[in-house]
């Protein structure tokens, strides 16, 4: 446990997890199928921190694609580059969650 607050002794927090290990939690949960509690106990990590590390993982792994998709279609077409800033500015931006829509099914719509 951390102690960020030298005057205020009762702020306790946890240490940041590495990237290796965000990793190998999103992939026992993801990948090796394991429940959220399993996944906690074998790292010592508290559940919800587990559903959160998962959550921003997949998050992650989602943008990496449509980034990578997006330059793709900068490289093909550098003409569209324009009219792919305005489709990405007047695209309603979403930092939820729950969000389950990907965000490449909206993009495509624009085509």
């Amino acid at each position: 446990m951390l102690q960020p607050f030298a005057t205020n002794p009762y702020f306790l927090s946890m240490p940041v997890l590495s990237w290796a290990a965000r990793e190998r939690i999103w992939e026992n949960v993801m990948k090796a199928g394991l429940p959220l509690k399993a996944v906690s106990a074998r790292y010592s990590v508290d559940v919800r921190r587990v559903a959160a590390v998962v959550r921003l993982k997949e998050m992650e792994k989602r943008m990496e694609e449509n980034v990578s998709f997006l330059l793709s279609l900068l490289i093909i077409f550098p003409g569209f580059t324009p009219l792919l800033r305005m489709m990405i500015l007047s695209k309603k931006n979403s930092i939820s969650l729950e969000d389950t829509t990907p965000w490449l099914e909206n993009f495509v719509h624009f085509f």
